[in-house]
């Protein structure tokens, strides 16, 4: 592995979500005898909502890059393989940063994303929305043109 992004950041604010997750989960269960046909129905949203929500990431090889479009649960985990020899370029869009998390939270929205375009020796195109940061995006872009040279 040559390098991966990760945010702490990120991982607090989706910890702090996981953990209003559990706590909502908790209070409706509580509350189980007030009304039981809507708490089991809340219940069961929150536990879907709590199993599929992860970060994305992505890790870079010698030879290849992984996205991990993340989720506790590996069923739900979407994984996009690319080997760098197929590339002709990768560029990001997007001004999504770390600045956007700190001052207008969105807790995990996907309204806010960076866009990953790539560009296949096929003439072929590609493009994935992701939340990671345009920082971190920037330096993985820096790193598999390193690599296709």
């Amino acid at each position: 592995m040559i390098y991966k992004t990760s945010s702490n950041i990120q991982f607090i604010l989706l910890l702090l979500i996981r953990i209003g997750y559990v706590l909502s989960i908790a209070f409706f269960l509580k509350n189980y005898n007030d009304n039981p046909f809507v708490i089991i129905i809340l219940s069961f949203i929150f536990l879907v909502f709590l199993l599929v929500s992860g970060n994305d990431e992505i890790i870079v090889y010698t030879d290849r890059f992984i996205f991990v479009d993340g989720s506790i649960i590996k069923l739900f985990q979407k994984k996009k393989i690319v080997k760098i020899s197929d590339l002709k370029s990768i560029t990001v869009i997007g001004d999504y940063g770390k600045a956007d998390e700190l001052f207008v939270p969105k807790f995990g929205s996907k309204s806010d994303t960076n866009q990953i375009v790539l560009h296949f020796a096929n003439n072929e195109k590609e493009m994935f929305d992701t939340t990671i940061y345009i920082e971190n995006l920037t330096e993985v872009v820096k790193v598999i043109n390193k690599l296709m040279r």
